[in-house]
Parts: C-alpha cells; sequence; structure tokens
C-alpha cells in the first residue's frame, strides 16, 4: 500500500487516514487484525530514508519501500542514515527503481480486493 494523501513521502507518522483505498478494500479491516505482513511504499525524497522508514515502522507495517522518482540505476544510489539512527530500525527499507514501483502502484490500483505480493 501508500498513502493516497499530502503524506506521500512518508515524511510525517503514517495513520489509516492516508490509505484510503485501502481502508475500502479491506471493509476497514487491518489485516489479522494488525498490520505486520504489510508494506507501505512512499517516494524518495523530502526527507530522510531513515525518517522514512521510521514512520512506516511505527505504523506497524514489516517492510519500507522507497520508490524513486527518475529512471536511473539504483545500484549506484545509496541509502544514508542523515542523522545517524538508523541502526535502531527493526524493520529493513528497500529503494525500488522508477519502473518497479509504478508497476506496483499499478497491480496495487488494478485490484479491489487487499493484494498480498
Amino acid at each position: 500500500m501508500y498513502p493516497e494523501s499530502d503524506n506521500i513521502f512518508g515524511c510525517n507518522p503514517l495513520t489509516w487516514e492516508d490509505f484510503p483505498s485501502y481502508q475500502e478494500k479491506s471493509g476497514n479491516k487491518k489485516v489479522n487484525g494488525y498490520t505486520h505482513n504489510l508494506f507501505v511504499m512512499v517516494q524518495r525524497g523530502k526527507c530522510g530514508n531513515v525518517t522514512k522508514v521510521r514512520n512506516i515502522e511505527n505504523f506497524g507495517a514489516s517492510v519500507a519501500l522507497i520508490a524513486d522518482y527518475v529512471e536511473e540505476n539504483v545500484v549506484d544510489v545509496v541509502m544514508e542514515d542523515n542523522d545517524g539512527s538508523g541502526f535502531s530500525l527493526r524493520i529493513p527499507g528497500f529503494l525500488v527503481e522508477y519502473q518497479a514501483a509504478k508497476k506496483i502502484m499499478d497491480t496495487v490500483d488494478k485490484h479491489t480486493e487487499q493484494v498480498i505480493l
């Protein structure tokens, strides 16, 4: 899932209000009563990656995906720990190349039910 609000960069704490389509698809229910086993994808930029991953982690998701906004070789991109607090993150964060991020969003958008990848 990805935020459909002004918080598309994940720089602010995430809430269920950031995911209205997911709420409709799930009948306003979390998977098995909680958010584990969910991924959240936010856009790259506006704040540090550690902030994004921490906000996704605090929301309760298991994986943070950060969508690149330009077509580039993400192998050459370094996910930097700007403030030195990245060591305390408990979930992984991955940079997703532009085309792959578009495919993920398109797949989620096309389904009328929850999509589990």
